[in-house]
């Protein structure tokens, strides 16, 4: 029987993880570390610790465990440095210093990159190459690099899950939900395919690692994806504005600073190329996924209520909506223009 420790339990996939865990034949117990406190149990232990500054706690809790499962993630600013990395750094000295025999860290299917020439499906022996213009791809490729030199250090066993869009109802991870509304704007390109993995089943495939033992990379992802065709289908008669590719860069760029949850700087190729990702390693090790991307999609989608509408109102609502942004756009045009022009007398 193992005991596992995991960082960021209290979160949206850490509390599915720590239930999931607890529903393994398995593990004995589960050592829920966060720094807001988590529902203790007969298998929760809940430990109460900022894990990149407590790191004497840290060891010491993990000195409790076979396995420790790393899902504290903070979104990693645009410009600056990476609030991460030294967490990360904290878990693996806690992690080598308490002689723990396996390691488990979530990263994501980002770090492929999307790329015009991406491999349909991207299966796990492709080269990184993350877009460099998307913070999230690069800082997880980076972390990454990071876990495969400590390996080599330290000779500790690593499972690294690269799971694709995590969404579920009323919970999506952070690239879920940017995914999900980059899809009112898109350049003008064919859409790629795309996916959407239910939350569960990643928490699952946690569980199969931990339970596995797995080593090396594994992507995370439902059978299959969704062509363009498909997901329009799903996504019904609501707004979509298709622009050039760099009009659309300007646009992405000024959202980001508008509104209130804007999409990611660089986001644009992953809307604009493939990056979906091959789960036959992981299904080889016994993990299956539970929800398919539509399924997975239709639950996290939250509808507009104009979608309700006739279709008329739709059209008139339709008509206003994209009138707005294409102006817009226009007015950002007119504006660069008009200040080049200035800056040039």
């Amino acid at each position: 029987m193992t005991t596992v420790l995991v960082t960021g339990a209290a979160g949206e996939l850490g509390s599915r993880v720590v239930a999931a865990l607890c529903a393994s034949p398995d593990v004995s117990r589960v050592v829920a570390v966060d720094r807001v406190r988590v529902a203790s149990g007969r298998q929760v232990s809940a430990v109460v610790l900022d894990v990149e500054t407590q790191r004497e706690q840290l060891t010491a809790s993990a000195a409790e465990a076979e396995v420790v499962v790393h899902l504290a993630w903070t979104d990693p600013p645009e410009h600056g440095a990476d609030p991460n990395r030294a967490v990360l750094d904290s878990v693996l000295h806690a992690t080598a210093a308490a002689g723990v025999e396996h390691f488990v860290l979530v990263s994501s299917a980002t770090v492929y990159g999307a790329w015009a020439n991406a491999v349909v499906p991207v299966p796990e022996v492709t080269a990184l190459r993350p877009n460099p213009t998307f913070t999230y791809a690069t800082v997880k490729a980076e972390h990454e690099r990071v876990v495969g030199l400590w390996r080599k250090d330290e000779g500790v066993g690593v499972t690294v899950l690269r799971p694709t869009a995590a969404v579920a109802e009323q919970t999506m991870s952070w690239l879920g939900n940017a995914i999900m509304n980059a899809a009112a704007i898109r350049a003008d390109v064919a859409d790629p395919p795309t996916q959407f993995l239910h939350v569960d089943d990643l928490a699952s495939a946690v569980v199969t690692a931990v339970e596995q033992r797995l080593d090396g990379p594994y992507n995370v992802a439902p059978d299959g994806w969704l062509s363009g065709r498909e997901l329009r289908a799903l996504l019904g008669p609501r707004p979509r504005l298709r622009l050039p590719v760099p009009v659309a860069e300007r646009v992405q760029a000024w959202l980001s600073r508008r509104q209130r949850r804007p999409p990611p700087v660089g986001l644009l190729p992953y809307t604009m190329y493939p990056w979906v990702v091959a789960n036959d390693r992981l299904r080889k090790a016994g993990w299956v996924p539970t929800t398919s991307n539509a399924e997975a999609f239709v639950e996290a989608d939250q509808a507009p209520p104009w979608v309700a509408l006739n279709a008329k109102q739709r059209q008139y609502a339709s008509l206003g909506i994209v009138g707005a942004v294409v102006f817009g756009v226009v007015g950002l045009v007119g504006f660069a223009i008009r200040r080049r022009s200035r800056a040039a007398h």
